[in-house]
């Protein structure tokens, strides 16, 4: 890529850009804040493919209540500037000064003025520290009906009327949605618009809109010069420990994955994919799935009838997409999906612009479209080394980048595939049965299917993954883990790899038991437990591990395979720790 250009005419293509957007008042020398509108600046945002939620986020998704159908929802921002368990600290924090620091000098390499920019910039953290400490935690309110809050937009109006939402919508949705008093819209968090409301009124314009284009500025930083970058490092060497940036080619491959996942996709399975490799992890999943159901019928006493029917149900339910779907690699549809797309060789921004303006496009004009249950674009993300569960789907998705390397190959033994990947496909399995993805039914609803009996037994069982995680402390940093931030992943850690572990028990039934690796004293069941704890080897900077600790619905990775270990017997059988031991505690947590 040619970085010269970058360096050379980067920050002008920046300027233009903030520019054309009415301009970034601390770079002004006349800014006229009775112009100014918030709603109008999100519109221009939109039409010039930034991003655009920054106070409120609007999307076009399905409704949670009834998946069958589109719905406008309206929930708080999900992102910001700088993580917001730091801001909640407020600006007096070190890392929040830091923060405060490269804002400041980012407006002074834009062309601010040193005074300016640092008493406008301090205005606009203020603000972004009030913003953030409106919030409510999602991953503390594990009850998803309080998010869930059906209105009219006549409702919407009369009850939060500071704001035009009918404007505001009209701002961000293609004109062929129809906009009108009795539409349904779902609000997830109301306190949220409450208390936006409240601070809009209490903020100067010229304030709100110093935060939106910083917000946009942080966005487009990858396209502006070296100096800019040396910045960021500085930063995140004095927050994170960070050495070094990747290489900007490494970045501009990460933003094409993030925006052109879908033909880097089809690219990659063409390539480099052996559909052989599909076939084996397919068969994996099936006895992964098989093996949940036989789970669900007989080693869960205390389930009553009627509520491990619907499980079995949900559980038969669940559909697998596996290494891709064949959809991907169809022209038509990657044409489709492309189409009207520019992109020029130079302009790296406005390339980025035009891709980004496309993608929200499509998602928003998803409004228009009736729903069409496990869309095959929505599933394409094969070159992600991860693994998901789409709870309004009740559906896996298993990218094949993940069918690779320490997670699986088809010729090596399957103890071996079945503790790594396996385990993260029973992780996943097991999401639609934790204490967020049980709330919702086998066809995505979110509706309550337990008895009432059953459904206390269960939360009781929670409540031990709770307190025996919340009770790990991370050595390290001499912090606890969160036990209400980390007990949906840590049941499904417990789960999958319980589950997994049985599969591999059912798979040698039909195929006869494996040898030992050559050189190893490990037994093959030994073996299994050893790959699925390589599944998360990693060495954490101490920085780092404090916000992982912080904000991460995931233990720590040591302390995540250690604490999930210590529940599962068939752990302690196989490496025959003593009962009382450390990896053999008398009392153990367990749901699946």
């Amino acid at each position: 890529m040619n970085e010269d250009y970058i360096n050379e005419e980067g920050l002008l293509e920046a300027q233009t850009l903030l520019n054309s957007l009415g301009g970034w008042p601390v770079l002004q020398e006349v800014w006229d804040s009775n112009s100014f509108k918030w709603i109008e600046a999100i519109k221009l945002f939109k039409e010039k493919g930034l991003d655009f939620n920054f106070l409120l986020r609007i999307i076009a998704g399905k409704d949670f209540g009834d998946t069958s159908k589109r719905i406008i929802i309206i929930d708080q921002p999900s992102a910001f500037g700088l993580n917001t368990h730091i801001l909640h600290k407020g600006i007096h924090d070190p890392t929040v000064k830091k923060y405060f620091e490269l804002i400041v000098d980012t407006a002074i390499m834009f062309g601010a003025d040193e005074f300016k920019a640092s008493e406008e910039m301090h205005d606009a953290l203020d603000f972004e520290i009030k913003l953030s400490n409106l919030l409510v935690s999602k991953t503390l309110n594990r009850n998803t009906s309080y998010f869930y809050n059906k209105m009219t937009l006549k409702e919407l109006t009369q009850q939060y009327g500071s704001i035009d939402w009918m404007k505001l919508l009209r701002n961000i949705f293609p004109e062929e949605v129809k906009l009108y008093d009795e539409k349904q819209v779902l609000v997830e968090v109301p306190k949220y618009i409450e208390r936006l409301e409240r601070l809009l009124k209490t903020t100067s314009q010229r304030t709100i809109a110093n935060y939106l284009f910083l917000r946009v500025v942080l966005e487009i930083y990858p396209f502006l010069p070296q100096k800019f970058e040396d910045r960021l490092l500085k930063f995140k060497k004095a927050v994170l420990g960070t050495s070094a940036h990747p290489p900007r080619w490494k970045t501009c491959f990460l933003l094409t994955d993030k925006h052109m996942s879908v033909l880097l996709g089809a690219t990659y399975i063409r390539r480099f994919f052996n559909d052989d490799i599909k076939k084996s992890a397919a068969e994996m999943v099936k006895y992964i799935v098989t093996t949940f159901e036989t789970s669900i019928k007989e080693e869960t006493p205390w389930i009553d009838e009627k509520t491990k029917q619907r499980a079995l149900e949900k559980a038969e339910a669940i559909r697998a997409h596996v290494a891709y779907d064949k959809e991907l690699l169809d022209d038509n549809n990657l044409s489709e999906i492309y189409s009207g797309l520019h992109i020029m060789e130079k302009l790296f921004l406005q390339s980025f612009l035009n891709l980004n303006k496309l993608e929200w496009n499509r998602l928003l004009g998803k409004l228009l479209e009736p729903v069409e249950k496990n869309d095959w674009r929505d599933n394409s993300a094969p070159i992600t080394v991860n693994a998901f569960y789409k709870r309004l789907d009740n559906s896996i998705i298993v990218p094949a980048a993940i069918l690779q390397d320490i997670f699986f190959n088809k010729d090596r033994p399957s103890y071996l595939n079945y503790g790594a990947i396996g385990t993260i496909i029973g992780h996943e399995i097991v999401h639609a049965f934790d204490d967020e993805g049980s709330q919702f039914n086998k066809d995505g609803n979110l509706k309550n299917w337990w008895e009432e009996a059953t459904k206390t037994a269960f939360i009781e069982k929670t409540k031990c993954f709770i307190n025996k995680f919340n009770s790990i402390r991370v050595e390290e940093v001499g912090l606890n883990v969160s036990g209400e931030r980390t007990v949906g992943e840590n049941i499904a850690d417990n789960g999958g790899a319980k589950q997994a572990y049985l599969a591999y028990n059912s798979w040698t039934r039909n195929y006869g038991e494996e040898s030992k690796l050559p050189g190893l004293q490990y037994t093959p069941r030994q073996l299994f437990w050893i790959a699925g704890a390589q599944n998360w080897c990693s060495k954490e900077r101490k920085e780092y591990l404090k916000q992982l600790i912080a904000r991460d619905p995931h233990t720590p990775h040591k302390y995540r395979v250690n604490g999930n270990y210590q529940n599962l017997e068939f752990f302690a059988k196989d490496f025959k720790c003593p009962l009382g031991s450390n990896m053999n505690p008398r009392n153990k947590c367990s749901i699946w």
